[in-house]
């Protein structure tokens, strides 16, 4: 991990620089875990992509005030959680209803896939079913909690990035699962 930061590091320098293909290269390094995160934070599967990309776009923008000792992949991921979170209130003032609620108007058995068996059935309303309880975190504790589990990101890397303390961090990951678990056995 040390490796890949002093890597970021250095691209970044380089795309301050003006070099436009070092930040290319962060955007290959960083843009699919960047677009699970954004995925788990609720985005519906057709705006991930466009979501990303304004992502990508803001951390251009932004990229001078980046600090070369922390995680570019935490600092990205937050710009992330900002543009997922912006977005979704967009949708949601435009009158568009988010997918999860979308999913639940939908007759699922309607929409299998005939060649697809009973487990694939079932995890696909697994799914859905986290990604509901999900939905029902207060931000505080589920950006934490993804960007741990669907952005890979260290404990530390996160603190850092929101500007909380460590334990904070491991506090509020700890309820976000604890909540999700009364959420999903309900």
């Amino acid at each position: 991990m040390v490796a890949d930061s002093a890597a970021d590091a250095i691209l970044v320098e380089r795309a301050l620089s003006g070099d436009h293909l070092a930040f290319a290269q962060l955007a290959r390094r960083h843009g699919p875990r960047l677009a699970r995160t954004i995925r788990a934070l609720g985005i519906d599967a057709s705006a991930v992509e466009d979501v990303t990309q304004l992502a990508l776009v803001a951390a251009w923008r932004a990229l001078a005030e980046y600090d070369p000792s922390r995680s570019f992949a935490a600092w990205v991921s937050v710009i992330g959680a900002n543009k997922a979170r912006d977005w979704r209130r967009r949708q949601l003032s435009r009158g568009r209803p988010a997918i999860h609620q979308t999913l639940d108007a939908v007759d699922v058995s309607t929409v299998r896939d005939p060649r697809a068996g009973a487990d694939a059935m079932d995890n696909h309303v697994e799914l859905h079913r986290v990604a509901r309880a999900l939905d029902r975190l207060p931000e505080h504790l589920k950006v934490p909690m993804i960007m741990a589990s669907a952005g890979g990101l260290t404990q530390p890397e996160i603190a850092i990035a929101l500007g909380l303390s460590a334990k904070t961090i491991e506090s509020r990951i700890a309820r976000a699962r604890a909540r999700l678990v009364k959420l999903l056995n309900r």
